[in-house]
């Protein structure tokens, strides 16, 4: 999702499509539903059909079905979708910075070993 483009034209590449969400869809339930997966199957079939590699065009975008239930009920099902997303959001942004923890850790280890800051010549690898 790109928020607040200032400009009316945008170039973009034939893999590329830019979707502007105007009155009757919200942006955000349009990212979820592009990421359901239903909507994934539907792109993996289309896409698949009459060429080497995987790509859909404007017209065959035309095929793709979404529903698009009234606005207020769009702007509910994401604050449902949020609310059941955030734990688990909480929790990979938790592991995430563990990981980036535990990556300095190690690449500040392995300078440590290599400039002889640390003596590794007796450890014994099982």
């Amino acid at each position: 999702m790109v928020d607040n483009i200032k400009t009316d034209y945008i170039m973009l590449t034939p893999q590329v499509t830019y979707y502007r969400c105007i009155n009757k869809i919200y942006n955000k339930f349009l990212r979820y539903t592009f990421e359901a997966h239903y909507f994934q199957t539907q792109l993996e079939i289309i896409a698949s059909k009459g060429s080497t590699r995987n790509y859909i065009g404007l017209i065959a975008q035309k095929d793709l079905f979404i529903l698009f239930p009234p606005i207020g009920e769009q702007q509910l099902i994401v604050k449902e979708i949020e609310k059941k997303l955030s734990p688990v959001n909480q929790t990979i942004k938790g592991d995430s910075q563990q990981i980036d923890q535990l990556k300095e850790y190690r690449t500040t280890l392995i300078s440590e070993a290599v400039t002889g800051k640390i003596d590794v010549r007796d450890e014994v690898v099982q």
